[in-house]
């Protein structure tokens, strides 16, 4: 059986390939990744062991896209519209992907931002079947044993969270994950990295959001967040567990409160393939656009001063990047962070201040800035 051709780039040079099934019958049926549904041909239901498991009409992917795109339409909010491409995407990948990819303007949101918000915070009252691992305490020992179930699938990148800073809405306990499946979505649509290399995980230590501690319904390790040494060693048993199954596999780390994001990115910035996308890619994406300004105006970003606005992880991170491409342009370290300053809640990131300790390379020393003393 051939895969769909027109969805998914299934090697590192786009090209499709055949692809050996093992499974038959209703075991084919269930593997969401290979199952085509009313679209396996007859032939294919024939030597698949499918025969009289689906009705008689076959229908082109095309024909089962017009007919999702209907059904979504039906719907009566984004919420749930993305309950039933999620439900899709349990059972038949290729389908969900095309019916995404044949408006992916209109259904990026829903997948996506705004509504995996929604999505996260209603998780437990709209789980359905498992679509991600789920570490916790009482688990995290045997990860490494779980991790090997799949290797078969090569798993190339994992986004990781641990929950407790999802988007701008907090902790959200367990229904963090919705963020690693919809990131994930959204990587197979932009960069054709195929579903069955991807695998979120969602690192449940806990929450403290009270609402969630008092729902019968919420899913998740019922308790509070640990802290401390015990997190630290948490984090290590799954970074070490992940490092031993998948040395060659991206990890990335989504929605990691401040404090902990800058951490867990420098602790492990070595000793496993990874980055933390609330710093580092966001401060990718906002040097990318800087150097594209640079190139339009004709000008040298050395010869540029930054104002930051915003010293959270995506703040600081843009800093970060913006330093790292001054110093490559020739200026000491010292020089490039001269350049840039960052502005919080309070103010103008000073050395007077109690700062967390990720701001304080970007602080300034207030006796230096006269001309902001006179202002004031």
């Amino acid at each position: 059986m051939s895969e769909n051709s027109a969805m998914f780039k299934y090697d590192e040079y786009g090209n499709t390939r055949e692809i050996y099934v093992y499974s038959s019958g209703l075991g084919l049926h269930g593997n969401a990744f290979i199952n085509k549904g009313t679209a396996f041909t007859r032939d294919e239901r024939s030597r698949l062991g499918l025969t009289a498991m689906l009705p008689p009409s076959v229908r082109s992917l095309e024909g089962q896209v017009a007919n999702s795109r209907v059904k979504v339409q039906e719907k009566s909010s984004d919420l749930e519209r993305f309950i039933y491409i999620r439900s899709l995407f349990d059972r038949n990948v290729t389908l969900a992907h095309a019916l995404i990819k044949s408006d992916i303007t209109r259904y990026m949101s829903i997948i996506y931002t705004p509504t995996v918000g929604l999505a996260c915070q209603n998780y437990s009252s709209m789980f359905r079947s498992a679509n991600g691992l789920h570490f916790f305490p009482g688990n995290i020992d045997q990860a490494e044993d779980v991790l090997r179930r799949f290797q078969q699938r090569d798993i190339r990148v994992s986004v990781v969270t641990d929950n407790q800073g999802i988007l701008g809405i907090g902790d959200q306990g367990a229904g963090g994950i919705a963020i690693c499946v919809g990131k994930l979505m959204l990587y197979t649509q932009g960069a054709g990295i195929a579903p069955w290399h991807c695998l979120p995980i969602s690192l449940d230590v806990g929450t403290d959001n009270e609402a969630l501690l008092a729902d019968d319904e919420y899913l998740g390790w019922r308790h509070r967040r640990i802290t401390g040494d015990q997190y630290i060693d948490f984090i290590q048993r799954f970074a070490r567990a992940f490092r031993n199954v998948f040395p060659n596999a991206l990890c990335q780390w989504e929605d990691f409160s401040k404090q902990n994001a800058f951490a867990i990115r420098d602790t492990y910035l070595h000793d496993l393939i990874s980055f933390n996308d609330d710093i580092q890619g966001t401060g990718a994406v906002a040097l990318a656009a800087i150097l594209t300004a640079m190139k339009i105006k004709q000008e040298k970003l050395s010869d540029q001063v930054f104002l930051i606005h915003g010293a959270g992880a995506g703040g600081i991170g843009i800093a970060e990047q913006i330093k790292t491409a001054l110093c490559e342009e020739g200026l000491s370290r010292q020089d490039a962070r001269a350049r840039i300053f960052a502005i919080d809640s309070k103010g103008l990131i000073t050395t007077d201040r109690d700062l967390l300790p990720y701001k304080h390379k970007f602080a300034k020393d207030p006796g230096m800035l006269e001309w902001l003393a006179t202002e004031n």
